[in-house]
């Protein structure tokens, strides 16, 4: 998963580099061209310093408690009151998936929050078309366009006006579906 996943993040972000991403996750660059050549996996805490700088959401960031439950709801000898196990965005601002379109970013029945009063591109936002909505990695693109795109590579990415686009927030939370 580690080559793969970065081999895509490159992908959908051309504008990226190698060089950049080694100093936001306080590598060596040789240590990518490792991951990138499959003889190194990608540790957890440079994970999310990579997502951070793709600009993809963080999982666990909801005040430093685990979004996450396992698959029966409880943890190992933990009671039925699981009220105190995490910790809720207090939030109106939330989406379910429908679909593996933002895969494996987010996926069919997880629960997306989002900011309205945050559009700073780049970054996973909320978009709504025709009363739709749905999720898609948007950027800058020439001629004060924004480059919107899938994670399915089988949806071309698209570069629209502003004012052709409604954004209703940028993503900065999740919860996963087990």
């Amino acid at each position: 998963m580690d080559k793969k996943w970065l081999e895509t993040q490159f992908e959908l972000n051309p504008q990226k580099s190698k060089a950049g991403l080694a100093d936001a996750a306080g590598l060596a660059p040789s240590a990518i061209s490792k991951i990138l050549g499959g003889i190194r996996q990608i540790k957890a805490a440079e994970y999310i310093r990579m997502r951070t700088y793709f600009g993809l959401p963080n999982d666990g960031a909801l005040e430093g408690k685990s979004p996450i439950l396992p698959p029966n709801g409880l943890a190992e000898g933990q009671n039925e009151d699981v009220s105190g196990a995490f910790t809720l965005p207090n939030s109106q601002n939330k989406l379910i998936i429908e679909s593996d379109d933002m895969a494996p970013d987010l996926k069919t029945g997880d629960v997306a929050f989002y900011s309205a009063e945050n559009d700073d591109l780049p970054g996973l936002f909320v978009l709504e078309v025709r009363g739709q909505k749905f999720v898609r990695y948007c950027e800058s693109a020439d001629g004060g366009k924004i480059r919107v795109t899938a994670r399915n590579p089988l949806i071309p990415p698209v570069s629209v006006a502003k004012s052709q686009l409604t954004i209703l927030g940028k993503i900065y939370s999740r919860l996963q579906k087990v």
